[in-house]
């Protein structure tokens, strides 16, 4: 029988590997334009206008912070186990599971900063002159708040999970 902390696991994956596969066909969309920008230009003397500032703005943006939920709970992060790897499990578990929080603490404190300054430039209906049109770019001001908020689930899913785990585990040692 699958546990609650299982199927919140689950369906948080769900959402993580979506936002994943966003950025993943998000990636494929920049090369198909760059590409196409490229041969334009080569061939043809006719660039595609604006593509510097909607793969900057756009594509660039969801790249850097689409992933980072799943990163989150596959615990993909980069560790630096220098001072830490000489230290019992106990301790090195207690200082992973400091970090994960320091890490919802800050997702959410970037989720929050990038939502608020994202309401402001869409109230403001940011865009970007470019020479024949004005690029919309108020959207992309979202990006990096899904992504943060996403992360912030994801962490405190694992968080949720860990401590879901070492509680059966210490009732299964408890000899009653």
């Amino acid at each position: 029988m699958k546990t609650i902390s299982q199927h919140l696991y689950r369906v948080v994956s769900m959402i993580s590997a979506a936002v994943y596969a966003v950025a993943g066909i998000i990636v494929l969309v920049m090369m198909l334009q760059i590409v196409a920008d490229v041969f334009l230009r080569s061939f043809f003397d006719k660039p595609l206008m604006g593509s510097l500032e909607i793969v900057s703005n756009y594509y660039m943006v969801a790249f850097a912070f689409l992933p980072i939920s799943l990163l989150v709970l596959r615990k993909e992060f980069v560790f630096v186990e220098v001072f830490t790897s000489r230290l019992p499990g106990s301790v090195n578990r207690g200082l992973d599971k400091f970090g994960l929080l320091l890490g919802v603490l800050v997702f959410l404190l970037i989720a929050i900063s990038s939502g608020q300054y994202a309401f402001k430039k869409t109230l403001a209906g940011e865009y970007l002159d470019i020479v024949y049109y004005d690029l919309l770019i108020w959207p992309t001001r979202w990006i990096a708040t899904l992504g943060f908020t996403v992360a912030v689930i994801s962490a405190v899913t694992v968080l949720f999970v860990n401590y879901q785990s070492n509680k059966k585990s210490e009732h299964a040692s408890d000899p009653e």
